[in-house]
């Protein structure tokens, strides 16, 4: 077993659930939805799926959707009225137009020319 599925179990031990022993594609999926478990709700899921460069496969054709509860009823709605689209040029930041007209050195991404 390596460091990471050690660590990994550890987290999982803290809870009681059991050890995982995958590797490969299946130890990353299981890293995934822990990571997505572990840190819900501190906003770490849209730039793990950045850094993995994964944003482009899972949040395409994505909507985000909430739940309104009013006196004990529960209402699904649509937060955004459309699909939401990110594209693999996201994943580099265009240099903003005033560090290229400082720095006549730099250059533009290909991505944002």
């Amino acid at each position: 077993m390596n460091e990471a599925q050690t660590l990994m179990n550890k987290v999982r031990a803290r809870v009681s659930l059991p050890a995982k022993y995958t590797s490969g594609d299946a130890w990353f999926k299981d890293y995934r939805k822990e990571r997505k478990v572990e840190l819900a709700y501190e906003g770490h899921l849209f730039w793990d799926m950045r850094r993995w460069k994964l944003a482009h496969i899972e949040y395409n054709n994505y909507r985000c959707h909430g739940i309104k509860i009013e006196r004990g009823t529960y209402q699904y709605i649509d937060c955004d009225g459309q699909d939401r689209k990110f594209l693999q040029k996201l994943y580099v930041l265009p240099v903003p137009t005033q560090e290229l007209k400082d720095n006549k050195l730099a250059e533009q991404y290909a991505e944002w020319k």
